[in-house]
């Protein structure tokens, strides 16, 4: 439980290509990409329930090889690529709710975000208690351009000077998700509050590539303290 309420934790794991042909089940460091994100959810103290939500045979094996539930395969019609993940919730709420379970809060963590942490994770539940729904944000002073036809022009900057200067532009990345079933307004994006949790460069790396995932590699065999050291700016 998290603040007396209950923690549902769904890890939604299609087996079919999402930019990579079976990406849940490829190699990252030595493992499946799906057992980084089984690893940090079973550190997490506040969860009722952990379960993969998947169609896939071969990653539900995994799962219940590793002690993570899968209750039932999710239907073929919510593992298309235009399925938005407030359907795959409802589902599981509903499966669950045939059974008796009811939750408060439901936490979903994509696997394609690797290096997501648990401080992190804690620091969306946290916010969850007092909006409707979280995002991940990755906060940078990159430039973005707008394009019209063939002309473009800055987002978000009046001018281009220089990038510490330049205004901060945020990226839905992390793979970290909070939805409070409290509000009527968790599943209606255009009525929702939504709050957001700030992720470092590092956690906010999501693989949706092949490019991503050799340039992963190297990270992924590295410690923890190393990769903070790395990336830390004296």
């Amino acid at each position: 439980m998290y603040e007396g309420r209950r923690v549902l934790t769904l890890v939604p794991a299609r087996g079919r290509c999402d930019g990579i042909d079976h990406m849940n089940m490829r190699e990252l460091g030595g493992h499946p990409l799906l057992r980084y994100t089984l690893r940090v959810a079973a550190q997490l103290p506040f969860v009722d329930r952990l379960f993969v939500s998947t169609e896939n045979e071969r990653i539900a094996a995994y799962a219940r090889e590793h002690g993570v539930d899968v209750p039932a395969l999710r239907s073929e019609a919510l593992s298309e690529p235009d399925v938005v993940m407030e359907d795959i919730v409802a589902e599981a709420l509903a499966r669950f709710a045939e059974s008796g379970e009811e939750f408060d809060l439901v936490l979903v963590l994509y696997p394609n975000a690797p290096f997501k942490r648990p401080e992190a994770i804690a620091r969306a539940m946290a916010l969850a208690l007092s909006c409707d729904f979280v995002v991940p944000l990755y906060g940078h002073r990159d430039y973005l351009w707008e394009v019209d036809g063939d002309r473009a022009r800055l987002a978000g900057d009046a001018e281009r000077t220089s990038r510490e200067a330049a205004t901060v532009k945020h990226e839905e990345r992390g793979g970290i998700y909070v939805y409070n079933l409290a509000s009527g307004r968790w599943a209606d994006p255009d009525t929702r509050e939504t709050g957001f949790v700030e992720v470092g460069f590092h956690e906010s790396r999501m693989v949706n590539t092949v490019y991503d995932l050799l340039m992963f590699e190297r990270l992924a065999r590295l410690p923890g303290s190393l990769v903070d050291d790395l990336l830390t700016c004296d």
